[in-house]
């Protein structure tokens, strides 16, 4: 019976590492990456943009994920990290050009700073940091850390 515990917290334990060695390693490709990837891909994406279909660009190597909202797209490049030290890359389509829309709205306008070829937001009583930079008309570039 003690022997069949332990057994059951050995497999337990293993499984856990095995999930969280899962998440930790969908790392977020880096901005180079995501912008050749932006390029190489993007008469497929601006086309799904316009036909509200995104079964072409969910197969494209390096896109994690396709999220819509009521005013912008997101496209997921993937994320790493766990609590406080978590970071995602992507790109996002904003029709209306609203650098802050992404994830609902990380901060507003005026907190942005230019930074580099975009903008960065800094919280100022935390650790949060956003980084986006236009990538073409509606489309944007995006890193956040949180």
């Amino acid at each position: 019976m003690k022997k069949a515990r332990i057994g059951f917290a050995v497999v337990s334990l293993v499984f856990m590492l095995l999930l969280t060695s899962c998440s930790l390693l969908n790392a977020a490709a880096d901005k180079a990456d995501i912008l050749n990837l932006f390029h190489d891909n993007r008469d497929t994406i601006v086309s799904a943009v316009k036909d509200g279909n995104f079964d072409s660009v969910e197969r494209i190597p390096g896109i994690h994920s396709v999220y819509q909202s009521d005013n912008y797209i997101d496209f997921s490049c993937g994320g790493a990290g766990l609590g406080s030290a978590t970071n995602y890359r992507g790109f996002f389509y904003s029709e209306s050009d609203d650098l802050t829309v992404w994830n609902g709205g990380v901060c507003r306008a005026d907190e942005l700073e230019a930074y580099g070829n975009g903008y960065q937001y800094r919280q100022p009583d935390g650790d949060n940091e956003y980084y986006v930079e236009q990538i073409e008309d509606h489309f944007f570039y995006y890193e956040a850390h949180f």
